[in-house]
């Protein structure tokens, strides 16, 4: 990418699955081949998967959260009590100082773990759709000025371009 007259390198970091990697719980990927060339033309890409990284394995029993008196927890959904929370966001503390250099990220929508909006959280009253997935509310908290999308809203052009203009701006910081 061409800025300000001079060749930059901006990285972007994004999951795993959305790049084709069969990551997922069911030894599958949610690969975008149509946007990941469109941000492969402006970035480079750097794939992470949270669940991968925490050393769940793939295949790998489904998790999901859960909403409890104690507060948010991930958990697997055939067996609720194993739990996998601080498993989860031990591994996104010691890979804290490898997002430090990206400039923005690109997440799987609805994830337990990457999920930003609207992801499901059970309780003993029912099913909630208002949830955020871990390792996104850790970059979030960690990284709260640092743009951060889902594949989904980037489908929309304007989405897109904005979040372009917000990956360069945040880049030249």
């Amino acid at each position: 990418m061409i800025l300000n007259n001079r060749q930059t390198t901006i990285t972007l970091g994004i999951s795993s699955c959305l790049l084709g990697e069969k990551v997922r719980y069911d030894g599958n990927h949610q690969f975008y081949p149509e946007l990941i060339r469109k941000l492969q033309d402006l970035f480079e890409l750097q794939s992470f998967c949270p669940e991968v990284n925490a050393g769940l394995g793939v295949p790998r029993p489904a998790i999901q959260l859960f909403k409890s008196d104690q507060g948010i927890f991930c958990a697997e959904v055939e067996h609720p009590e194993k739990d996998v929370t601080r498993l989860l966001t031990a591994s996104f503390a010691e890979k804290a100082d490898d997002f430090a250099h990206l400039s923005g990220f690109v997440l799987k929508t609805k994830s337990p773990s990457c999920g930003l909006s609207g992801v499901k959280q059970f309780s003993q009253l029912g099913l909630y759709r208002n949830g955020r997935g871990l390792f996104a509310e850790f970059i979030r908290q960690n990284y709260p000025d640092m743009p951060v999308t889902d594949e989904i809203s980037l489908n929309d052009r304007r989405h897109f371009e904005r979040f372009v203009q917000q990956v360069v701006c945040y880049s030249e910081k």
